[in-house]
């Protein structure tokens, strides 16, 4: 048995596979020992998952969790072999053999490797389809690199680079950007149905379905932080459906609290799609409130107009006082 923290685990478990250990044969990580083994293979939807099933009564007693890096941040492109043939519950989103990251990772290569018995689970990638919401997102364009890695700033944004060319006012970009006639209904409507066909297709992937749940709850609830990240209202019926999918929990239970956000990139749905699609909820003035506070150029809190001039210092380099 090898008794560590897990990264310390990590290195211990190379280590031994150099010299011919294999890991659950002639050793294990003592906070295994006697339990089945969930992997997560996904993007960074995959902390709900993680954080749901850890609170589902029980559950921890009898599962453990190797962990694995996002798909993007996996640096070996691969999953130990070993992890494979000892799962028990296998999670992953619908990972294409012609993904960017490795062959390795994909479906078609691990799948087969998965033992008998193991429930492996294809679960949604929203990836892109919040863009039904974001019509005048053009992407993530600005990231700033920092010691960890880099962090995205913005989502370059069509109406705030037209309303700067045409007033260079925080004012008058402000009324721009949320005037109700921004953007023509009928192009907020055809993204949306676009999106939505692009989630039926995805969905045929998926053992978890979930067009439902966006059909049934877009309008009341904001479902999506921006273009690619869903929130809170739309991962917790999900997360409460693969529960029950699994056997884990008889009904969907949503009553478990979710702590991950994924708002760190910053953005508004506009009035004009609210409009359009008819949406009935309301947001307050400022998002995330101090919780990325060290991406901002002043501040804790997130207006409008603050939004609008941080976008305009980081994508034009100017400083707008008004």
């Amino acid at each position: 048995m090898v008794a560590a923290a897990w990264n310390n685990y990590l290195e211990i478990e190379k280590s031994l596979e150099k010299r011919g250990f294999i890991p659950f044969e002639n050793f294990v990580w003592t906070r295994a020992l006697n339990k089945k083994i969930l992997l997560i293979n996904a993007n960074c939807h995959g902390e709900f998952y993680r954080e749901y099933l850890y609170k589902i009564p029980g559950f921890l007693e009898e599962y453990c969790e190797f962990f694995l890096p996002s798909v993007a941040e996996n640096e070996d492109g691969q999953i130990p072999e070993s992890w494979l043939r000892n799962c028990d519950i296998y999670l992953h989103q619908d990972i294409q053999a012609a993904n960017s990251k490795s062959y390795r990772l994909s479906d078609e290569y691990v799948l087969p490797k998965l033992k008998d018995g193991c429930k492996a689970v294809c679960v949604p990638n929203f990836v892109g389809l919040g863009k039904a919401f974001y019509p005048s997102s053009m992407g993530l364009k600005k990231s700033v690199s920092v010691a960890f890695g880099s962090i995205w700033m913005f989502d370059q944004d069509r109406l705030l680079d037209k309303g700067y060319e045409k007033y260079h006012t925080i004012a008058g970009i402000k009324k721009l950007w949320l005037s109700e006639d921004a953007i023509e209904e009928d192009e907020i409507r055809r993204l949306f149905q676009d999106r939505l066909d692009k989630m039926l297709q995805r969905e045929k992937n998926w053992d978890i379905k979930v067009s439902d749940i966006v059909l049934n709850n877009y309008k009341d609830k904001k479902l999506f932080w921006d273009s690619g990240h869903p929130t809170n209202a739309l991962m917790l019926p999900v997360c409460a459906r693969m529960a029950v999918f699994l056997g884990l929990q008889d009904i969907e239970n949503t009553n478990i609290t979710l702590e991950p956000r994924l708002d760190f990139v910053e953005a508004f749905v506009l009035p004009c799609v609210k409009k359009a699609l008819r949406l009935n909820w309301t947001e307050e003035g400022t998002i995330r409130k101090g919780e990325w506070v060290f991406n901002k150029l002043e501040g804790s809190e997130l207006t409008v107009e603050e939004y609008i001039r941080q976008y305009i210092w980081w994508f034009k380099g100017v400083y707008l006082e008004e």
